[in-house]
């Protein structure tokens, strides 16, 4: 796979996990009912899982894309 394809690759999977994230994370933190803390636990777990991936396939795609200016 060249570098084209596989920063093409990291950018779907950068908005696809921002896509996941928006859905799924934010609601569970606007809806604040006792209920819901188990579920805001894990969703706070889902966060930082989803920040942790958004900054790999962004330094992913940084790095590739300098490697393709040189």
């Amino acid at each position: 796979m060249n570098a084209q394809g596989i920063s093409l690759l990291s950018s779907v999977v950068y908005f696809l996990s921002l896509g996941i994230y928006y859905l799924w994370a934010v609601p569970g933190i606007l809806v604040n009912d006792s209920r819901k803390q188990v579920q805001a636990l894990s969703v706070l777990q889902t966060k930082k899982f989803a920040s942790r991936v958004l900054a790999g396939s962004w330094m992913m795609t940084k790095t590739f894309s300098v490697g393709q200016s040189r």
